[in-house]
């Protein structure tokens, strides 16, 4: 990454050195004119060119030649503009300066093309940042495959590769409850009717909406596919909501049309948020399918009415538990939408209030996130007075999603510190649950070997007491001997079955104990992978090879720290020198 940023600033600079000598050749051209001179270097059609060559004033030689002389009935004007001439060129070659004759348009024209030079030059620099952006892109892709995924794969930290959710184009998510005027946004968005609009639910599907330059631009061309494709296409992101059966992939699909504003990114269009008693009212776990979507995302929009102000049981519990879990707060926009629909100012006031009063319950945050006010760009503002005291903040969103793709970057540099340092606190716990386990497994027959040599010792000093010399010292050893091997079976049958089980079992219900919890981050961390350990160590039962998972995981943190400092190494340094 480093030397990609090297190989970039020296490009720069060669830029911009042509740049400046571009300059030098346009500041020797105007060298030497006045503020009159270059008015009459651009003369108007009506007026005469004047060419001359004047020489210095002190070699004695003066030739002045003059074309293009006006009319006679100007000659007056003339010969003035003449004299004035001389005396300005007498003044200058007193101060040492020297004259130039006037620039004519055949002289001006290079510069036109010195411009048009600068353009190009802008646009490749544009061109080659873009390049930079996505080789960067590409190789952060590349860790997360080679280095990330085998660990989270072999421990069962994730069930498919983690780089399936990174390696597609940024993705707009778009949330509310029904009627809240979704599927109108991205109609509005896309310039053409591609979703279903309607005041009762019209859409109960998952719909991806991405662009295809081979479909018509001007008519409703639309390509569609099911949500199967989706799901068993390795170059989309959705193969880990394979999960969610069949149900839900009956509700999933696709959509492909030819606009410009999907160029670098794709919307994701979902069914409208209900008062559901239970999950089993749409036949999967809507919580759960929204969550794995939020975690994708690079931006979420988050629609109200005025009617149904946040008072939807869906919507409490996706701001309250799933996005929480699943995404950070800054890609989250709230939105009040069509705000048009209120009776008047006071009216708006009042479910701006409650609207405001909701979210303060349902984020459980004393602050209160920003609020986007929006109505369709269809509605006649003159019709409602208080709207034109309103900015229609449409216009913000639309600029906002189209900023989406410039944030990715940074989503993706997050997104190999968050699942590397995730994936380095869970091998963390396993690894500690290994070093106690060791421990333990050393007292434990640390002890038995010591009950064992006690028994076996006791038994050899009581036989030679008590029988004297009726037995041989060495039967006495061979009795202690048989004496402690069977203590020792004992023992190992007292662990095997009860003792390793009740430690075990133990070390469940005690996870905490596994890590360090000092800082947010790490609580924040471990709440991710706690439930993963445990599924892991239920899993193998506690017995796994320490050795290799020490391996991995001193490998995988000396990865983890290296690829995110250089990233981030990288983005301050194309922000510095703003490619």
């Amino acid at each position: 990454m480093v030397d990609q940023i090297e190989s970039k600033v020296t490009k720069n600079d060669d830029i911009g050195e042509n740049n400046e000598k571009k300059d030098l050749v346009s500041n020797e051209s105007m060298e030497g004119l006045s503020v009159g001179d270059t008015k009459e270097a651009i003369p108007d059609s009506a007026v005469d060119k004047e060419k001359g060559d004047e020489t210095d004033k002190e070699s004695g030689e003066e030739s002045n030649k003059e074309s293009g002389e006006e009319s006679n009935k100007e000659s007056g004007d003339g010969n003035n503009k003449e004299s004035d001439r001389v005396a300005d060129k007498e003044s200058q070659q007193e101060t040492g300066e020297k004259i130039k004759a006037p620039v004519t348009s055949a002289e001006i024209r290079p510069l036109n093309n010195v411009e048009s030079q600068e353009r190009q030059d802008e646009e490749s620099v544009t061109s080659y940042e873009e390049n930079y952006l996505e080789a960067l892109r590409e190789e952060l892709v590349q860790v997360v495959q080679t280095k990330f995924s085998p660990v989270a794969l072999k421990y069962g930290y994730s069930h498919t590769p983690l780089e399936d959710k990174i390696k597609w184009r940024p993705l707009v998510l778009l949330l509310g409850n029904y009627s809240s005027g979704k599927s109108t946004l991205i109609n509005e968005l896309l310039g053409k009717n591609v979703q279903t609009t309607g005041q009762a639910p019209t859409d109960d599907s998952f719909t991806v909406i991405t662009y295809d330059s081979s479909l018509s631009s001007d008519g409703q061309d639309v390509s569609e596919r099911d949500g199967k494709v989706l799901l068993n296409d390795d170059s989309y992101p959705f193969s880990s909501l394979k999960k969610h059966g069949k149900r839900f992939a009956a509700h999933f699909r696709l959509k492909k049309v030819n606009s410009p504003f999907l160029k670098n990114l794709a919307l994701l269009d979902t069914p409208g948020m209900l008062d559901s008693v239970a999950e089993k009212d749409r036949g999967y776990h809507y919580q759960e399918v929204v969550g794995d979507f939020a975690s994708i995302a690079d931006l979420i929009l988050i629609l109200f009415d005025p009617h149904k102000a946040g008072t939807i049981r869906e919507t409490y519990e996706s701001l309250r538990r799933t996005l929480p879990k699943a995404t950070y707060e800054d890609r989250v926009l709230f939105v009040l939408n069509r705000v048009d629909e209120c009776n008047s100012l006071d009216d708006l006031l009042r479910v701006y209030g409650t609207l405001c009063w909701n979210l303060s319950q349902m984020t459980g945050r004393k602050d209160i996130p920003p609020i986007h006010l929006a109505y369709s760009t269809d509605v006649n503002s003159s019709q409602h007075s208080f709207l034109g005291l309103l900015v229609n903040q449409r216009q913000q969103l639309r600029e906002k999603i189209l900023l989406a793709p410039k944030h990715r970057l940074d989503h993706l540099a997050t997104y190999v510190e968050e699942h590397g340092e995730r994936l380095s606190h869970f091998l963390e716990a396993i690894v500690q649950y290994g070093v106690n386990r060791r421990h333990f497994n050393f007292k434990y027959w640390m002890v038995g070997c010591f009950l064992s040599f006690v028994a076996a010792a006791t038994t050899y000093w009581v036989s030679m007491s008590s029988l004297g010399d009726q037995v041989s010292p060495i039967l006495c050893g061979i009795l202690g001997g048989v004496i402690a091997i069977s203590l020792l079976i004992i023992w190992f049958v007292f662990y095997r079955f009860f003792l390793r089980d009740f430690n075990f079992q133990k070390s469940l219900q005690t996870l905490d104990d596994l890590t360090t919890l000092e800082g947010q981050q790490r609580r924040d961390s471990w709440s991710q992978v706690k439930d993963l350990v445990k599924s892991y160590l239920n899993k193998t039962k506690g017995q796994f090879r320490l050795r290799p998972v020490l391996l991995d995981h001193r490998e995988l943190r000396s990865v983890y720290q290296t690829s995110s400092a250089e990233a981030r190494k990288a983005l301050n340094e194309l922000n510095e020198h703003s490619i």
